[in-house]
């Protein structure tokens, strides 16, 4: 069966959302490994610290319990600590960092700012500090800024991957793709096992429509974690660009496999289904997902023509009819073939009472 212009259409808005939406950027941490990646959590505010251990009395000591805390996840008590260490020494970079850091984790973006401004004040030759803070530059969309950052860490640390990474996701958002490749590139040649920036590498590459290439690196990053949905989940959507479509419904498997919740992989594997003319797989992933969100219009579509070529004429026109009663306005295939379940149903003799 031939693709229709308006399912084309559809899959290529599918497909080029999901793919930004699995775009992934690295963050440094502080106290811990350079390539370990940060997460927002919700962190008690209270600034009261245990009362069973013996409470620290220099600026080392309330900084070496900042750091504890911060690994911890306590980002408010870390502060409290690494505001006591500044208090005690005012001049020290590496107190302002952290606590610029942790700041950054409660989500108090310009608090982070301040303090990175106040460390490279105190320490210009602070790579990680202009690192961090073109991170902040990057998430307040600064991007001029932020490349200015990056630019000053990369002379003061050109050996560091993650500076090539995080600045290769700022390009991206400008979308200078060839230039955010050549920086994935330098930190895959820094790092061979950086299975975060064959990913992006791999996005930049579809995004160039050089999908062959994007499989290549999304298999990379699989085969260095094989635990990454999001590189399945983009393989997958670079298979569909390729019309492997058997592959891609491996991809959303394994997605599957590792996040049995995931509703995005259940309908785009009941696309692909679709694409491959296994309408009954179809009609089973399009059903998992209509159960979890009734309001999604676009897989009420597939399930229609899936029931219409499995000649399931009712279902199809009550799929039809929820479609417009959520809004949306038929396409002209699809009213034609409406018209043609309806016209089938009518010539259907009805069994004798």
């Amino acid at each position: 069966m031939s693709m229709s212009n308006q399912k084309r259409t559809l899959l290529r808005w599918f497909i080029g959302w999901l793919g930004a939406a699995f775009f992934i950027t690295i963050f440094p941490m502080v106290g811990m490994a350079k390539d370990s990646s940060l997460q927002l959590r919700n962190a008690d505010m209270s600034i009261e610290q245990s009362t069973g251990e013996t409470q620290p009395t220099t600026a080392e000591e309330f900084y070496d319990r900042g750091l504890d805390l911060y690994n911890k996840g306590e980002y408010a008590k870390a502060i409290a600590d690494f505001s006591e260490a500044l208090r005690l020494n005012p001049q020290s970079a590496k107190f302002y960092e952290s606590r610029g850091t942790a700041f950054r984790d409660l989500g108090l973006l310009e608090n982070a700012a301040a303090d990175y401004t106040k460390a490279i004040e105190i320490n210009p030759r602070f790579a990680l500090v202009y690192h961090n803070r073109a991170i902040i530059y990057d998430a307040t969309q600064e991007y001029e800024k932020a490349l200015d950052d990056y630019a000053k860490a990369e002379a003061l640390d050109p050996t560091d991957e993650t500076i090539y990474n995080d600045r290769g996701s700022t390009y991206a958002k400008l979308k200078q793709y060839k230039t955010a490749a050549a920086d994935f590139s330098k930190a895959i040649d820094l790092n061979a096992d950086y299975s975060l920036a064959y990913f992006n590498r791999g996005l930049m590459a579809y995004y160039l429509k050089q999908y062959k290439d994007a499989v290549a690196d999304y298999s990379k990053a699989i085969e260095l974690d094989e635990t990454f949905t999001a590189a399945f989940m983009n393989r997958a959507i670079s298979y569909g660009e390729l019309y492997q479509y058997d592959k891609a419904i491996a991809d959303y498997s394994s997605v599957i496999t590792l996040k049995p919740d995931d509703l995005q992989a259940y309908y785009s594997r009941g696309i692909s289904f679709f694409f491959t003319q296994k309408y009954d797989e179809a009609v089973a992933d399009f059903d998992k997902v209509i159960a979890a969100q009734p309001q999604k219009p676009d897989a009420y579509l597939f399930r229609a023509e899936c029931y219409y070529l499995l000649k399931r004429y009712q279902e199809a026109l009550a799929d039809w009819k929820q479609m417009e009663a959520l809004g949306e306005t038929l396409s002209y295939a699809d009213n034609i073939y409406r018209k043609d379940a309806e016209a089938q149903l009518k010539a259907t003799p009805t069994p004798a009472k």
